[in-house]
């Protein structure tokens, strides 16, 4: 009988080294001992492993590719993370990304003295402090009503519970994505992913403006030219820098002639007659919350009415 060897290959794994070896305790950030200077405790002060390992230089390159809400997340690993992560270039992309600053050939500091001027000329404080809506992922707002069905002869009474779903993704250049489905979150998520594409016939294209704590929306409906549809929302935070939730302040459809052109971004509350005629929508105004690309799949707003029959945004 012939039997054949298999080759067994193997890998180099650095952290396999790290693998039974006991570390020193550390001491808590900002302790130091009686009599003793911060130079000489930095020369005494031992590396742990994963500071020998990567240095600040390639742990701070590494952090430059990560999405700032991830980058939030490794400044909870360690001091040295939480320390690197607060690097002054990290902050000023994510405040360039987010805000769209203009011009940049300003004096930083005076710029940000001009746009926020309590925040004391700190990028971090800036992104995390002044409003703003999140572009990495989508907000979404849970809708369930009672419906009476039609009487059969077992039932007599039935109801139904109804389950609908709005979404919204804002666009850095200052256009929102909208569609209203009753199919849940990782189903309809693909049909947002590509907004310069051919769009799909139940998402609708149309422009936002943030004002302060205020969102206003408007789009027109597919193939028409007389109605329109606006909503005013009201941006807030669970957590500071998080802003996860849009509560619904009105969500208002104007019906006016052809051919009458209003700009986008006219007042929702204004009573001007050129509007045309006012709609406004008093059921779906469940807040919005915000939910990111990497839990698209895993969120439990995707839970169906048998599991969850009612969903509190918080």
């Amino acid at each position: 009988m012939v039997t054949s060897k298999s080759t067994i290959r193997t890998f180099s794994r650095p952290w396999q080294a790290l693998y039974g070896v006991r570390i020193h305790s550390t001491k808590a950030v900002g302790s130091r001992d009686i009599g003793v200077s911060e130079e000489e405790e930095e020369e005494e002060r031992v590396l742990s492993l994963i500071e020998q390992l990567l240095p600040e230089e390639l742990l701070l390159e590494c952090f430059q590719w990560l999405p700032f809400q991830s980058l939030a997340m490794a400044r909870c690993v360690c001091a040295q993370w939480n320390r690197v992560g607060d690097d002054r270039g990290l902050w000023k992309s994510a405040c360039k990304e987010v805000f769209c600053l203009e011009p940049w050939n300003t004096v930083e500091e005076e710029y940000v003295q001009k746009m926020f001027p309590p925040l004391h000329c700190s990028w971090k404080n800036m992104y995390l402090d002044r409003p703003h809506v999140r572009f990495d992922g989508m907000y979404v707002s849970r809708n369930t009503y009672i419906r009476t069905g039609i009487p059969e002869w077992k039932v007599k009474n039935p109801v139904h519970l109804v389950c609908y779903y709005r979404y919204l993704r804002f666009l850095p250049d200052g256009r929102m994505m909208y569609r209203t489905s009753p199919m849940v979150l990782r189903q309809v998520a693909k049909s947002f992913l590509a907004p310069d594409a051919a769009p799909v016939a139940e998402v609708f294209l149309g422009k936002f403006k943030l004002v302060k704590h205020t969102v206003y929306t408007a789009f027109m409906y597919p193939n028409s030219f007389s109605t329109e549809v606006r909503s005013k929302l009201r941006l807030r935070s669970t957590s500071r820098g998080a802003f996860n939730r849009l509560d619904i302040d009105s969500i208002v459809s104007y019906d006016r002639e052809r051919g009458v052109s209003v700009p986008m971004m006219h007042p929702v509350d204004s009573d001007d007659a050129i509007l045309g005629e006012k709609r406004v929508y008093k059921r779906g105004v469940e807040p919005y919350v915000f939910v990111s690309w990497s839990q698209i799949d895993t969120h439990m707003i995707n839970k169906p009415v048998s599991e969850m029959d009612i969903f509190i945004a918080g």
